[in-house]
């Protein structure tokens, strides 16, 4: 994939839009990156003359997620940062609850959570559940949480039937950009979990539960959650 062609795109729109879009964008930004993070304790913040930095420690409603800097990538990373409840249960083929209702404690986010599982698999893989409603949040390191820098939002491609945030490098995107980015992926159910049909499914549950799940991904941003 072309990700300099990608970002490039991405960022000329940010820069010469007003619609609603770059809105979101920015309001995802801030009230994701200040919401989450200014939230946080210990590490979360250092304060500085010019504002306070993203640390990487962020506190939630729902707990706190421990992830990592890299001096070498130059990246905050923040992975598999639950944004809903695991959709199973009374919760299959229905709409995600978003934000969770349980209290997680302390979280280690420095790796990727499950993936949803594929329409194709038998059995199921390891490293992939039903439980799959998980964030990954990449921030540039000196980001102060009162910049006003693009986020550019992810989400998989596989036709709805396969795929992951696993394989999105946030080194490529975030480095092919010529100026700050906040890169923000997110997984959704797929295949019979995300996009089952029939009339069974549309009496007792939700049709296309994996665009439902999209929504609330961002909506979970939006309100700084």
């Amino acid at each position: 994939m072309d990700y300099k062609r990608l970002v490039h795109k991405f960022l000329k729109y940010a820069h010469n839009s007003d619609l609603t879009m770059l809105h979101y964008f920015f309001r995802f930004s801030f009230a994701l990156i200040a919401g989450v993070v200014l939230g946080s304790s210990g590490s979360a913040t250092v304060g500085q003359a010019n504002g306070q930095l993203v640390g990487s420690s962020v506190t939630l409603d729902y707990g706190t997620f421990n992830g990592f800097a890299n001096a070498s990538t130059g990246i905050i990373y923040f992975r598999g940062v639950r944004f809903a409840d695991a959709p199973i249960g009374d919760l299959r083929w229905r709409s995600p609850v978003s934000p969770p209702t349980k209290h997680l404690g302390i979280v280690n986010a420095t790796q990727f959570a499950d993936a949803c599982i594929e329409t194709a698999q038998i059995t199921v893989s390891p490293g992939t559940s039903e439980d799959c409603l998980f964030g990954n949040v990449f921030i540039p390191i000196g980001t102060h949480v009162d910049d006003k820098i693009p986020v550019m939002i992810w989400f998989h491609g596989g036709g709805y039937q396969l795929g992951n945030t696993h394989n999105a490098p946030p080194e490529l995107i975030m480095g092919s950009s010529s100026r700050p980015l906040i890169f923000v992926s997110f997984e959704y159910r797929l295949g019979q979990f995300g996009f089952l049909g029939g009339t069974e499914i549309s009496k007792n549950g939700e049709l296309n539960a994996g665009f439902l799940d999209q929504r609330a991904a961002l909506q979970w941003g939006s309100n700084g959650r």
